[in-house]
């Protein structure tokens, strides 16, 4: 795990016991913690990549924003992806009766750093790393130069997502 920084063992849970569901051509595929799904590794494996990343740049450090303000940051993070030449699709993550569902996106083939650092420059708190065999691993982000730019209302430098 890349640096854990534990807000608190709520949040924690909320994450760990969030579902998962990325939106292939092939349909919704979902995503387990540390559980392959076979479905996926072969999405994947047809893609030519060897996993991803699922992001979101909603709800910047677990605060609530307007729908609105997500829909903002969404875009955003989309048109990065789309100036990167980064191939991605929807996707999203949330409680599994629904209370909370957070638009998110699965970047195929992005590597573990660009990741992080995408996560950390859209304010996040976490994001998702799924492997060739289709388990994710939650991947908690490390603060940029050794402190919490979201808790202190930083822009992380150098941060050219957001």
């Amino acid at each position: 795990m890349s640096g854990v920084h534990t807000r608190d063992a709520s949040l924690d849970a909320a994450f760990r016991h969030s579902v998962y569901a990325i939106d292939t051509q092939v349909g919704r595929l979902h995503v387990s913690l540390q559980r392959g799904s076979p479905q996926l590794a072969r999405w994947l494996a047809d893609a030519g990549v060897r996993g991803g990343a699922l992001l979101s740049a909603c709800n910047p450090g677990a605060q609530p924003l307007t729908d609105a303000d997500n829909r903002a940051r969404g875009a955003r993070l989309q048109q990065w992806l789309r100036e990167q030449d980064h191939r991605w699709v929807p996707a999203e993550g949330g409680a599994a009766d629904r209370s909370w569902v957070e638009p998110s996106v699965f970047v195929l083939g992005l590597d573990a750093a660009e990741a992080e650092d995408c996560a950390r420059c859209f304010g996040q708190l976490a994001w998702l790393q799924v492997d060739a065999g289709g388990a994710a691993t939650l991947r908690y982000v490390t603060p940029a130069g050794g402190r919490d730019a979201v808790e202190q209302g930083d822009n992380p430098a150098p941060c050219t997502y957001s």
